[in-house]
């Protein structure tokens, strides 16, 4: 069963603003019961950016932040 915060941001990674990031994050979202509880938080805390520098780090277009580099590339996995 899904707490309240883990219900939320599953809400969260699926519906996001880009169709390309919503297919991404929606993969995310059946993987959370896989990550740490640190790497929920840096997750949590990647949502909040902007889309467009979360697709730009994503597709690789720009260098991604070194808090952010280790979930991105766990997740692109």
């Amino acid at each position: 069963m899904l707490t309240n915060s883990l219900k939320k941001l599953t809400y969260r990674l699926h519906y996001r603003g880009i169709k390309e990031l919503d297919i991404f994050f929606g993969r995310v979202a059946d993987q959370l019961s896989e990550l740490s509880s640190d790497e929920l938080a840096i997750l949590e805390q990647l949502i909040d950016e902007s889309e467009d520098k979360i697709y730009r780090w994503v597709l690789g277009f720009e260098e991604k932040p070194t808090h952010y580099k280790k979930i991105i590339e766990k997740l692109l996995t």
